[in-house]
């Protein structure tokens, strides 16, 4: 009986009463038709002002955190995927090859093959030396060593209007993606600082 009263109040079940019985009976099934095209309409009136709502939303810097070495490969494929012209900056520890040993070769070969230029700058530190000279010699990639005077903690990539930072750990590895366009271009501004200090 609740059922049939919001069906009633819905316009889809009406009823008659003969000799003191209720009987209920439904509408022509053309009535969900037209209560759909009703709130259709209604939605429609309301859009404009969603997405007005909306929009300060926007300019709020969208944050992700991908945990796990296999997740984490999550923002590694989002550069192949939204690089078209740019070029990829990145601070980096040289810790990632311990941490993904068998996946970033096939990233580098991918990003070769999609033209994508590489500028990377790291730590003076022997382990961070050895990584750059493998690098260094790969199409498209351009390496600097920081003076030992400077410390990247963390490995801070930046691209396409995004900034990650990934913080290496064999047991827990955690990367960090910012959507923002401003962050993004302060965070460029800073690496080719850094790039002019190199060496």
């Amino acid at each position: 009986y609740y059922i049939l009263d919001n069906l009633i109040k819905r316009g889809l079940v009406s009823y008659v009463i003969k000799s003191g019985k209720k009987y209920f009976i439904a509408t022509n099934p053309k009535k969900l038709l037209e209560i759909e095209k009703e709130r259709e309409i209604k939605i429609k009136s309301l859009i404009p002002e969603l997405i007005r709502l909306k929009t300060p939303l926007e300019k709020i810097p969208l944050v992700e955190v991908y945990e796990g070495k296999e997740v984490i490969k999550t923002i590694w494929e989002d550069i192949l995927k939204s690089i078209k012209n740019e070029e990829l900056s990145i601070l980096a520890t040289g810790k990632a090859p311990k941490i993904l040993p068998y996946y970033l070769p096939s990233f580098h070969n991918r990003r070769i093959k999609k033209n994508i230029k590489l500028k990377i700058i790291y730590n003076n530190i022997s382990e961070s030396v050895l990584r750059g000279k493998e690098l260094s010699k790969m199409r498209l990639t351009q390496v600097k060593y920081l003076p030992k005077e400077y410390f990247i903690p963390s490995s801070t990539l930046i691209y396409n209007e995004k900034v990650a930072f990934m913080l290496w750990n064999e047991n827990k590895t955690i990367g960090i993606l910012i959507h923002d366009k401003d962050i993004s271009k302060s965070f460029n501004s800073y690496f080719n600082l850094l790039w002019k200090i190199a060496k």
